[in-house]
């Protein structure tokens, strides 16, 4: 008992030894204050509880600042320019990682770290360490105090955050950000759906100009009207698909889709990270629609393109998302993100973060497709009426992807114009100026946008903030898809399907491109403002001064006009042209769309599928 009793004593007064060594380490470090906008401050889709348990484990992650950067933006431009002698000389991953690595930070940081006895992970190419502890170390880490939020509706798990932190002077120099500190996942629009007093029955889906499609976009619609040529879309090449806020899909609706619409039988090749889920859909179609349209009109542009669908389980903060395709030597060349947070509500390390990452995998040869939003200009915060202004969503404000729009008008056969509620649509096509200084106005677009000021002087001087890269960049018609979800039929709208459906003219693009021994696409960017004019119909009509909403008008909007504008870009994209600009070969020709599978059409002529319509 005696020796016991000593042996405990012992224990403790070295546990007591051990806290106050930590505590002093970092009570006598000299703390710097970094400047993150605090990303959850305004957002009321979540609510304060109490402040966060001491012993609750939470992880972090540093984002270690990349060195070299001013000649990873040298080697973006010249392979990214067709005017560039070494246009399309892509560098594989393991070159970019060479020339960007910070190892100093991530030695300086492994130590930081290894001093305070936390446990750590560091991405394979040293970009991201990750740590693992309880909130009450963190705390004094970061000299922050952690509260719990819980979202108000919604199903994300409660999470510690900070309202600002500080970092240890001896690793500020390194660090970009701290990520899972003070961003909260991104907002949840759930859609609302109804049903209509019709039912849809398929007996010549190629007549579509007298069939019950009419007045709905469907893939023949979007084969005739764009001129996409795919039947020689071949295995070469990959496209992704970005996936979060607990959205499913399923091959089942996939198949189905596929089947209904006389397309080639080809599934998700590969699911990262789970969310493929038959019942779910099937009994909860609302946690299914966004991943469902992605899914089956990426590959109903692209149908034999390898296709992955990747879910970013950290719900939509973009932090693990970025440290898995960090990680990745084989990132898909076409990746499409139909997901945005309003630049209010997210900090500048992550986007500084991402602007890194997708200049890295610009360099290596990939193209990030986002879609631009579907509230106009004053963005989704703006619904009610009360909070009108400019909101510039993220990441289809980055420099660094190309921004897709909406269009309207194809599906009823008529002018194709802006997508907006103000015209009978059930979302408004996002556009304008970020409000970032990491995104200041793109030398790509100097001239586009200086043509749109000199249209528009009045619109432009009302921004109240320094305008930085102007989106979108192009457009593609966002009105009333048709999706399968559940074996039911939905009808959706949104910039959300013209971003798929331009990531697979991108893959197309790059199957082409491959087979011909060229380079894939890589950043388009400065590509897209040289091309000829032949490649885009211009809109001209309409603007994105509403919400999604047709009651809901603000002062704060642009207007389409001849040239770019911050409504539809460079207009909507023709497919044929695009591809003969960028050297598509094979993928540029063909008859138009595929062929449909008229036995298969056969077999389910006589299936009743249930239209319903979200927004």
């Amino acid at each position: 008992m005696i020796n016991i009793n000593i042996s405990v004593n012992y224990f403790l007064v070295l546990c007591l030894g051990f806290s106050l060594l930590y505590k002093n380490v970092l009570v006598t470090s000299v703390m710097m204050k970094m400047h993150d906008a605090n990303s959850h401050v305004l957002r009321p889709d979540y609510k304060i509880t109490g402040v966060s348990h001491p012993d609750t484990p939470h992880s972090v992650v540093f984002a270690v600042k990349p060195k070299n950067t001013e000649i990873l933006d040298k080697v973006l431009h010249e392979v990214s320019d067709p005017a560039s002698p070494k246009y399309g000389q892509h560098w594989t991953r393991q070159q970019v990682a060479d020339l960007t690595v910070n190892e100093e930070g991530v030695k300086a940081i492994s130590e930081y770290l290894t001093k305070l006895r936390v446990p750590f992970k560091i991405s394979k190419y040293g970009q991201y360490i990750t740590a693992t502890t309880r909130v009450s170390l963190l705390e004094q880490m970061f000299e922050a105090t952690f509260f719990t939020y819980e979202q108000i509706e919604g199903h994300y798990r409660p999470t510690a955050r900070a309202h600002e932190y500080s970092v240890d002077a001896e690793i500020y120099e390194h660090v970009q950000t701290v990520l899972n500190l003070v961003d909260l996942p991104f907002p949840i629009t759930t859609p609302r759906a109804y049903k209509l007093d019709k039912n849809i029955e398929n007996k010549d889906i190629e007549n579509f100009a007298s069939s019950i499609y009419a007045g709905n976009t469907y893939p023949q619609l979007l084969y005739k009207h764009y001129r996409i040529k795919n039947e020689h879309n071949s295995k070469l090449g990959s496209q992704c698909i970005y996936a979060a806020i607990k959205q499913s899909f399923s091959q089942n609706d996939l198949e189905q889709f596929q089947g209904v619409f006389g397309l080639p039988f080809h599934p998700v090749d590969t699911v990262k990270n789970g969310y493929m889920n038959d019942s779910q859909c099937f009994h909860h179609p609302d946690s299914c629609t966004e991943a469902n349209l992605d899914v089956q009109y990426i590959l109903a542009v692209a149908p034999h393109t390898p296709t992955l669908y990747w879910y970013d389980t950290d719900n939509g903060e973009f932090s693990n998302w970025l440290q898995v395709v960090s990680d990745d030597p084989d990132t898909p060349l076409s990746i499409s993100i139909s997901y945005g947070i309003e630049e209010q509500f997210i900090n500048q390390g992550i986007m500084n973060t991402f602007n890194d990452l997708a200049k890295q995998l610009a360099v290596v040869g990939v193209t990030i497709v986002a879609a631009s939003g579907d509230d106009g200009a004053p963005g989704y915060s703006a619904r009610n009426g009360n909070n009108c202004k400019y909101m510039p969503i993220f990441p289809a404000s980055s420099p660094y992807v190309v921004a897709v729009g909406g269009t309207m008008g194809p599906e009823t056969s008529t002018e194709e114009i802006t997508c907006s509620s103000a015209t009978g649509s059930e979302i408004t096509t996002g556009g304008g100026f970020s409000q970032l200084a990491s995104s200041s106005l793109a030398s790509y677009q100097t001239s586009a946008v200086a043509s749109f000021v000199s249209k528009k002087q009045s619109e432009y001087n009302k921004i109240t903030y320094v305008p930085g890269r102007g989106y979108p960049d192009v457009s593609i018609v966002a009105n009333k898809y048709l999706i399968q979800v559940g074996t039911n039929a939905f009808g959706v709208s949104g910039t959300s399907a013209s971003a798929p459906v331009f990531a697979g003219y991108v893959s197309l693009v790059n199957a082409g491109r491959l087979a011909a021994g060229k380079s894939a696409l890589g950043w388009l960017n400065p590509a897209l403002y040289q091309l000829n004019s032949t490649v885009y119909r211009d809109i001209t009509k309409g603007d994105n001064y509403n919400t999604a909403l047709a009651s809901v008008r603000c002062p704060q909007g642009f207007s389409a006009v001849e040239g770019w504008d911050p409504v539809t870009g460079l207009g909507a994209v023709d497919y044929v042209e695009f591809c003969r600009a960028m050297d598509g070969g094979l993928s540029c020709s063909a008859a138009a769309g595929l062929r449909v599978n008229m036995m298969f059409v056969g077999v389910v002529s006589s299936v009743l599928l249930l239209v319903s319509t979200i927004w």
